[in-house]
């Protein structure tokens, strides 16, 4: 699916489709059935969708069979979907909370994402977002700190380690589709956080394929261009342009 950007008209001449949903579906067998066992369980309500809960097992299965996206026969929006509902179910206040400690920490000395545009595309997808806008926001939450206001699931490293990873498959399968403007935030935001945790080669790949993705793009454009140049309107201008230096930034 095409990210907010798309529609601005920015990215939908140069970005590859999606590979057909054939393709999704080799190495299927068994997949079903875990898929039925996640609903049954964490879809009623009767156990909350956490890292010690048979749901969340059970998504673990999904993601640690590589290719991730080559065997798993579920909607990619789905699965993406499916970590943020992970993720906001250990998150203590949900969106509200996971929002709102990336904004007044990262994005403090990282100002990158366009708050404006960015609870726009929230209010639209109306609790239910695309694959691009989730693996964003999962991404968020990687580069926030952990912190002591609310139970935020960070102290279970065995969870963070398992988030982490599994947005990285996701983000990793959305790229290989062609470039878009919210996974090279996303890469920016997992760059980060590897970072952190000294992962110094890992952080080089992150940031080579984000690079080209943004390159892809013409975000080195953005910093020659004036709101009379651009019709797209100057809350894109202004994202792209921070974009772009953030990338530069967490690069050196």
């Amino acid at each position: 699916m095409s990210d907010q950007s798309s529609s601005d008209g920015l990215d939908s001449q140069r970005t590859t489709p999606p590979q057909s949903a054939s393709a999704l579906r080799i190495h299927a067998d068994g997949l079903d059935s875990i898929l039925a066992d996640i609903q049954s369980v964490d879809c009623t309500g009767s156990e909350p969708m956490g890292p010690n809960s048979q749901g969340w097992q059970k998504a673990l299965q999904l993601v640690q069979q590589p290719p991730l996206c080559a065997q798993m026969p579920l909607p990619f929006d789905f699965r993406a979907s499916m970590m943020v509902n992970t993720v906001l179910n250990a998150v203590e206040g949900g969106f509200d909370n996971l929002v709102t400690n990336y904004l007044q920490t990262t994005h403090a000395w990282l100002c990158m994402i366009h708050e404006q545009r960015y609870l726009q595309r929230l209010a639209n997808c109306g609790g239910v977002p695309d694959a691009e806008f989730a693996i964003m926001t999962l991404s968020m939450y990687l580069a926030s700190p952990a912190t002591d206001k609310f139970k935020d699931g960070k102290q279970d490293k065995e969870f963070l380690d398992a988030v982490y990873r599994s947005v990285k498959e996701l983000h990793r399968y959305r790229v290989e589709q062609g470039p878009c403007f919210l996974m090279v935030i996303s890469g920016v935001l997992i760059a980060l956080y590897e970072i952190w945790h000294g992962q110094n080669s890992t952080t080089r790949s992150t940031l080579g394929i984000t690079i080209s993705s943004a390159y892809y793009l013409g975000l080195d454009l953005s910093t020659s261009y004036t709101q009379s140049s651009h019709a797209t309107g100057t809350s894109l201008l202004e994202e792209r342009k921070r974009v772009w230096w953030a990338l530069i930034i967490v690069d050196r």
